[in-house]
C-alpha cells in the first residue's frame, strides 16, 4: 500500500525537492514490483482453481469479476505497450534519420 507522502507526491509531483522525488519514485517503483509478483502468484492460484473446479465441485462464480478485471488489465497493459513500441520506433527512425 501506498504511503501518505506516496499518494500525494502522486497528486501533486511538484510539491516535493527533486530528491524527494526520486526516492518516491524508487519507493513506488518497488511497490509496483512486489505487487506485479502477488498478482502473478495469483493469477496462476485462479488458473488452477478455474481449470479444476469441476472436478472438485467448486464454485467459481465469485472469480468472475475477477478474472474479467484480469483481462481489462491485459488489454489496456498491451494497448499501452503497442503505443509505447510505436513511439519507440518513431523515435529510432527519426534518431537514424538524422545522421544520415
Amino acid at each position: 500500500m501506498l504511503s501518505r507522502a506516496e499518494r500525494e507526491f502522486i497528486v501533486h509531483p511538484d510539491s516535493v525537492s527533486k530528491k524527494y522525488a526520486a526516492v518516491l519514485k524508487i519507493r513506488i517503483n518497488r511497490k509496483i514490483l512486489n505487487f506485479k509478483k502477488k498478482v502473478d502468484l495469483a493469477n496462476a492460484d485462479l488458473s488452477l482453481i478455474a481449470s479444476h473446479h469441476d472436478l472438485l465441485q467448486i464454485s467459481i462464480i465469485p472469480l468472475v469479476p475477477v478474472l474479467r478485471l484480469d483481462f481489462a488489465l491485459q488489454e489496456t497493459c498491451n494497448e499501452n505497450s503497442k503505443n509505447t513500441d510505436e513511439k519507440t520506433y518513431a523515435i529510432n527512425v527519426l534518431a537514424n534519420n538524422s545522421f544520415a
